[in-house]
């Protein structure tokens, strides 16, 4: 981002004097020049389809860390509302060398939605040094090591959990779609956001949710083909299985509830 000719303009020009600008863009040269290179972009300002624009595979989700953090909700959705080639180029992150972690940001009450949010979208899913164990030790780029410091057993863990189910291939060659979340007795609907990964061996959904507070409604699946008459759905964070019937799921849809800032992580298959 900071080799971009208008941003090392706009950052060192008064030290440049007359000197012209490239004809080209630094990364439009590399990308020629290495085109099978994956390129990751540490990238702010609203700088991301620049990037992408000039060959970078990847670029930093800002906006999406910047709305959750927040507690942004209507962000959140607009963001996900975005075409699935834009998204499986963003890279989601809680932490990296430049924000706090997440820990101190987010608190060990916002892992479930957080953490299952970042974890099991579309795109990389990239995680910061001592993220995995909980680290509280903010390590400044100049320097290459932290000191010593005690794992937190929640996040261990947690992490744990979220890496072993997303090693799964749905989660890598399946196809993802956003659902929607109709009101069901409360407007708490909003709060929920759910989204789907879909391959011909399995099916998975995740809902999160995004509030500090108790959120509920229907996901519903008019329309579409459950041929099974009833249907598990196995929350892998936790183990708890419901049974759902098909006929319930066309007509009314999913009833979810989930305490403040709690997800679902659902395998769902024929009873």
């Amino acid at each position: 981002m900071l080799q971009l000719n208008e941003v090392f303009a706009r950052t060192w020009g008064r030290l440049l004097g007359n000197s012209r600008a490239p004809e080209q863009e630094f990364w439009a040269e590399a990308h020629g020049a290495l085109p099978g290179l994956l390129l990751l972009a540490e990238v702010y300002w609203g700088l991301e389809q620049r990037m992408l624009d000039l060959g970078f595979s990847f670029v930093y989700d800002k906006e999406l860390y910047d709305a959750l953090r927040d507690l942004n909700i209507s962000g959140v959705h607009a963001h996900l509302g975005a075409t699935i080639d834009y998204q499986k180029r963003l890279a989601r992150f809680l932490e990296n060398h430049d924000e706090r972690p997440y820990l101190e940001v987010f608190g060990d009450a916002r892992l479930p939605s957080a953490g299952t949010l970042m974890g099991t979208l579309p795109g990389m899913r990239f995680y910061h040094y001592a993220e995995l164990a909980g680290g509280k030790v903010f390590l400044p780029v100049a320097l290459r090591m932290a000191a010593p410091e005690p794992a937190d057993k929640t996040a261990v863990e947690f992490f744990r959990k979220i890496l072993s189910i997303t090693k799964q291939d749905a989660f890598h060659h399946g196809e993802w779609g956003l659902l929607a979340v109709n009101p069901e007795g409360d407007p708490t609907s909003g709060n929920l956001v759910a989204y789907e990964w879909r391959s011909k061996e399995s099916w998975k959904l995740i809902v999160v949710n995004l509030a500090g507070g108790a959120s509920q409604g229907r996901i519903p699946f008019a329309g579409r083909p459950l041929p099974a008459k009833q249907y598990n759905f196995r929350d892998e964070l936790d183990g708890t299985i419901y049974v759902r019937a098909s006929d319930e799921l066309r007509s009314r849809g999913l009833f979810v509830r989930r305490d403040g800032f709690g997800a679902h992580l659902f395998d769902v298959s024929a009873a």
